[in-house]
């Protein structure tokens, strides 16, 4: 399908959406990055339609975390037919706390929920998400599978272009393919 071709395009180009990068504000690596997915889907102009897609998925996350947190009641639903495929963007979709201008009072005696800190007055400054370049980055970890990733990366990056573009798609489908297998399985049991 002409989706998922597409979902398996973008993929395998981060400054498409990987906002840490520094190369997601190139217009000029993003426009390549465009004419490239272009031509691996076999359709121009898809932009908007992974625009759409990306944002259903942010609403599909927030749909599942909000089933799945303490106190929500068992609600059987089926996941929307992408979410696997596009599960690489995972890392990339964090829900971001909410906040409004509401004024919260704490009457004497009272303490706030945040453990004796008193509660923010106006959520319009003080719940603003940290922009990438503000978040702390954690310490790089010994993760086995990254690090087999990266003892084959000179081979990949040795190949030409287009044999990497089509070495990603082949891996996103496998990727995909065993993923559905995976609920396939986990539906069974």
């Amino acid at each position: 399908k002409m989706e998922e071709r597409l979902i398996i395009a973008v993929s395998g180009f981060p400054v498409l959406y990987d906002v840490s990068l520094f190369a997601y504000r190139d217009l000029n690596k993003k426009n390549d990055a465009w004419k490239k997915v272009s031509e691996i889907v076999g359709v121009p102009g898809k932009e908007k339609r992974w625009k759409n897609l990306r944002d259903t998925f942010r609403r599909e996350k927030n749909r599942e975390r909000e089933r799945n947190r303490s106190g929500a009641g068992a609600v059987s639903s089926r996941p929307w037919r992408y979410m696997g495929v596009m599960s690489f963007l995972n890392p990339f979709v964090e829900s971001r706390p909410t906040s409004g201008n509401m004024v919260v009072e704490v009457e004497e005696g009272q303490e706030s929920s945040d453990e004796g800190t008193a509660p923010s007055t106006s959520g319009v400054i003080s719940g603003l998400s940290p922009t990438p370049l503000q978040k702390k980055r954690s310490p790089p970890t010994e993760d086995p599978d990254e690090m087999f990733f990266r003892s084959i990366l000179s081979d990949f990056k040795s190949l030409t272009e287009r044999r990497r573009d089509e070495l990603k798609f082949k891996i996103h489908q496998l990727i995909f393919e065993a993923k559905c297998q995976e609920a396939e399985e986990n539906t069974k049991i």
